[in-house]
């Protein structure tokens, strides 16, 4: 995390398969090391594999929240709603993978599709947290050029 702050780079902080609750208060515990609090730019910071457990703290904190959408080891579909309809789309943005375990790839715009038939999310919403709120977070980045 040095290292990214002094080249002023974006980070991107994993929270652990198991006991996620755990890393979460190792990362409070960095981030909060600084008496000014100002040693890392938050702003700049994606803390990554949140869950109901994790992302009141990480928004709290003032960071980026990543919610990985599988259909068996993450969150599901539903639990990720469940989460963006609490603590709405700010600063939230939902991703898939097709790694190491069962994953589904288009899990972001089957997420997207629920999101719509169940209501109670706009369009606006939507699109921030499965497009626009990564783009911000991104573009940070000098090398990041790409424009929608």
């Amino acid at each position: 995390m040095d290292i990214a702050e002094r080249k002023d780079m974006l980070m991107t902080v994993h929270l652990p398969h198991n006991n996620k609750p755990e890393g979460m208060k190792r990362m409070e515990r960095i981030l909060n090391d600084d008496k000014s609090g100002s040693k890392y730019n938050r702003k700049k910071i994606l803390v990554d594999h949140n869950v109901e457990e994790t992302i009141e703290k990480t928004l709290d904190l003032g960071l980026w929240a990543g919610l990985s959408v599988y259909p068996i080891s993450k969150l599901s579909p539903g639990r990720a709603m469940k989460i963006i309809k609490k603590y709405g789309a700010e600063r939230i943005m939902i991703h898939s993978a097709a790694d190491w375990g069962i994953s589904d790839p288009l899990s972001v715009p089957l997420t997207a599709r629920e999101m719509r038939k169940e209501g109670g999310f706009s369009i606006n919403d939507i699109e921030k947290v499965t497009f626009y709120n990564a783009y911000e977070f991104f573009r940070q980045s000098p090398r990041f050029t790409w424009k929608p």
